[in-house]
């Protein structure tokens, strides 16, 4: 079975989006042509070719799903946090960004529109920005306090960071970015 793939998004971004960036000078990803890939007649892997003018190939292997039961553990202050909730542009105070920031702001705003968060009842999370972060999390005082523990499906002692914080705040959960020294951005509940 052959296929045809053409990205449509690239860290968050379009194809249009990206066109805007790159005229008016800032960097913004390359949309290549669609590439090509062969699925095996299986379904367990697919070997993707690339462009026409692609010299190596990839090829990826589903590993077998194995669904563990979810078990409710959060606690009756926290359950109110469960569920997905998708980054709030508007709630960025562009005025208080620095040169730099405001210069990397629309490669910035593109990364951010498609970030999500999603708080399960298990404690555990899944946090989309770019990549894929997963771990625990808990309600520690009057934060959320989140504890990486996967980057994009791979585990181990490289992969892990320090915690990620998130302040309630008007039906918001607010983050800082860049330890701190960037824009706050709220997540709204979806």
């Amino acid at each position: 079975k052959n296929l045809t793939l053409k990205a449509t998004k690239i860290a968050g971004m379009t194809e249009a989006k990206s066109k805007e960036l790159q005229q008016v000078g800032e960097p913004g990803p390359e949309f290549s042509e669609p590439m090509t890939a062969t699925i095996s007649d299986d379904g367990k892997s697919i070997l993707l070719l690339g462009t026409k003018n692609a010299t190596e190939s990839v090829t990826f292997t589903r590993d077998p799903v194995v669904s563990k039961p979810v078990t409710p553990s959060v606690r009756s202050n926290e359950s109110s946090y469960v569920g997905k909730w998708a980054a709030d542009l508007s709630t960025v105070d562009t005025s208080s960004l620095t040169k730099e920031q405001k210069a990397d702001w629309p490669m910035t705003k593109g990364i951010l529109e498609s970030s999500t968060i999603e708080l399960k009842a298990d404690n555990t999370f899944v946090f989309v920005i770019m990549v894929e972060k997963e771990g625990d999390w808990k309600v520690d005082g009057p934060r959320i306090k989140l504890v990486p523990k996967k980057l994009m499906g791979i585990e181990g002692n490289d992969v892990k960071s320090d915690p990620i914080w998130l302040t309630p705040k008007d039906g918001l959960l607010m983050i800082e970015s860049d330890n701190g020294k960037g824009p706050k951005l709220g997540y709204r509940r979806k």
